[in-house]
């Protein structure tokens, strides 16, 4: 992933649009980038994948 958390998470949700990638694996012993993943990259992604599939 490339750039800041909010591009994170438009990377990530465009991998499950157009692949149907479901799950991912963030690779880090970090506990800020384990932190700031489940707390602003996921739930970005999961909202920006939400918004495309309602509409």
């Amino acid at each position: 992933m490339q750039g800041t958390p909010g591009d994170w998470a438009e990377q990530i949700a465009d991998l499950a649009l157009q692949y149907g990638v479901s799950g991912f694996i963030l690779a880090s012993d970090e506990p800020a980038d384990l932190n700031l993943f489940g707390q602003e990259v996921a739930p970005r992604a999961r909202e920006l994948v939400q918004s495309e599939r309602v509409t």
